[in-house]
C-alpha cells in the first residue's frame, strides 16, 4: 500500500518516494515563540508523532528532525514594542 502525501510545490497529492529506499526524513518547522501560544504549538507534536508511528509500522526508517526558533530579531523588536526591558542580542 502505497502513502500519498500533499506536494506544496506541485499542489498534489503524490507518492512518497523516499531518496534512500526504506528511509524517511522529516524536517519539520517548530513554534516561532515571538507572540502568544496558540492551539497550533500543542497539535504539531501529537501529529508527527502519529506519521512516524505510521511510518515505523510500514517498516521505514525514520530520522526526525524538529527546530524550535531562538532568540532573534523578531523577538527583540516585539519586546521592545512591549516595553520589555531585556539586554538579548542575537548571535
Amino acid at each position: 500500500m502505497s502513502i500519498r502525501v500533499y506536494n506544496t510545490l506541485t499542489h498534489k497529492k503524490e507518492e512518497l518516494t523516499p531518496i534512500e529506499l526504506g528511509h524517511v526524513k522529516l524536517y519539520v518547522c517548530g513554534i516561532t515563540s515571538y507572540d502568544y501560544c496558540h492551539i497550533g504549538h500543542a497539535r504539531s507534536a501529537p501529529v508527527f508523532d502519529m506519521i512516524v508511528s505510521s511510518l515505523h509500522c510500514r517498516g521505514m526508517r525514520v530520522t526526525f528532525v524538529c527546530n524550535f526558533t531562538g532568540i532573534d530579531d523578531t523577538i527583540i523588536n516585539r519586546d521592545a514594542e512591549q516595553g520589555a526591558t531585556r539586554n538579548l542580542k542575537p548571535h
